[in-house]
């Protein structure tokens, strides 16, 4: 069967519905690209300002695998990133954690028992960090010393001149220096510091100055029997810049507080980092000026006589036995050498029956010593020439009392001129005088 043909000028109806058909698609097309999606809005909506509209804007991380043996335990990458954290910390503060350690078991610690302990926690100072740097060479090569902690409240008069007693009981003289013998010292012990470990021998190790070091404080500022000198001190240092083993004091300040005080200083020291061990002579001086320093001490409620007597300490050069003997056979050479006496015989030793006195009562820094004076008797008994000292108690002021003494005592008459040498003790008893330190009963 045939579908019958269209009419003339009539088109088929497929022919009317493409157009529309054609409008429909371009119109769903284009509604499809205009809806937005989440790669492209925040393209299109900026973020909000914090400071400007006050939003507190806080990621919130995916969440991580935990381990399964704790209900504690993080993860792996969380490990790190702490550990990252921690790393970065301590490279900061200078391995601050490591040095207080150090500080805190540190056998040299200056720090004494009692209330001697609070008084000298007000000297003490921070540790001076050094950056961490390999290249130490300005550091080691430095002259000056850094600028002193002003920022340190010095102690009452009161707690300054106990801390000044407790400074001054550790006196113990300043002896002369011999370079070449400090030299052969500090050759020594850099081999026994190679001997202990052998690694260190074939880096070849030598010993590099350090002298850019913080000066020890001494915020009494009352006048010490003789300027403290400059102490040295030896220290191995690994390459975190952590020291090894103790410090070695090398030349001392002549004072015990203070060269335990540097001792303790160089080793909570925070050397810089290097590419492996360093071996150091670190210069550490005393911030003491004799020239600035203050006597009579201000505000002080003691004694005057006390105070001269302090003051006229002449230190232990001349109040040991050794030195005494030496100096007793010096003065008998020089007798011989006047023709006073025929031989340099040995001279008899007399102890007479009267003591220097001492009535203050009060504890001196250093228990004085027996005097000792060398004198020439004629055969009347009378003495000739004036006596020698030949040990001193330590304090000019004891010694010339001492001197006063001799010089009215009555000789027994004997045959021929004599040389006589009179000890005369201290009439002074730690036990029986006060300490200035309420908190302390015995000198």
């Amino acid at each position: 069967m045939a579908f019958p043909e269209p009419p003339q000028n009539q088109r088929p109806l497929w022919q009317y519905l493409i157009a529309p058909m054609l409008f429909l698609s371009l119109v769903l097309h284009g509604v499809i690209l205009f809806i937005p999606t989440g790669a492209s809005e925040d393209a299109l909506v900026p973020p909000p300002d914090p400071e400007e509209d006050g939003i507190a804007i806080s990621r919130i991380e995916p969440p991580r695998a935990t381990s399964t043996g704790s209900p504690r335990s993080g993860s792996a990458n969380s490990a790190s990133d702490n550990g990252a954290a921690a790393t970065a910390r301590n490279s900061v503060q200078g391995g601050a954690g490591q040095a207080a350690d150090r500080r805190t078991s540190s056998p040299r610690s200056p720090a004494r028992n009692g209330a001697a302990a609070n008084r000298n926690s007000a000297r003490q100072t921070e540790r001076n960090p050094a950056s961490n740097n390999d290249d130490v060479a300005d550091l080691g090569n430095a002259d000056g010393p850094n600028p002193r902690a002003d920022n340190v409240t010095p102690p009452d008069p009161r707690t300054a001149f106990l801390s000044f007693i407790d400074i001054f009981e550790g006196y113990r003289g300043i002896l002369p220096v011999d370079r070449n013998q400090l030299q052969v010292d500090a050759d020594s012990w850099l081999e026994g510091v190679k001997g202990d470990r052998p690694a260190l021998a074939a880096a070849n190790l030598t010993i590099q100055p350090l002298r850019n070091f913080e000066p020890i404080p001494y915020l009494e500022n009352i006048c010490l029997p003789q300027a403290p000198a400059t102490a040295e001190i030896l220290v191995l240092v690994e390459a975190d810049g952590t020291v090894s083993g103790e410090a070695f004091t090398l030349k001392d300040t002549g004072y015990t507080h203070f060269d335990e005080v540097a001792a303790s200083l160089v080793s909570n020291h925070d050397f810089p980092s290097a590419s492996g061990p360093k071996a150091y002579r670190v210069t550490v001086a005393v911030d003491y000026d004799a020239d600035d320093c203050q006597w009579p001490p201000p505000g002080v409620d003691v004694a005057d006589e006390f105070l001269t007597l302090v003051h006229s300490y002449i230190g232990p050069a001349g109040t040991r036995p050794l030195e005494a003997a030496t100096a007793r056979q010096d003065w008998l050479n020089g007798l011989v050498a006047q023709g006073k006496l025929s031989t340099a015989m040995a001279a008899n030793t007399s102890a007479p029956d009267f003591k220097v006195p001492y009535d203050l009562g009060i504890c001196l820094p250093i228990a004085p010593t027996p005097v000792q004076f060398g004198v020439l008797v004629r055969g009347d008994g009378s003495p000739q020439g004036e006596p020698k000292l030949l040990r001193s108690s330590g304090y000019e002021v004891l010694d010339q009392r001492a001197r006063a003494m001799v010089s009215q005592f009555d000789f027994a008459p004997g045959e021929g001129d004599r040389a006589l040498v009179l000890e005369i003790p201290v009439d002074y008893n730690p036990l029986t005088n006060k300490n200035l330190d309420p908190s302390e009963d015995r000198c």
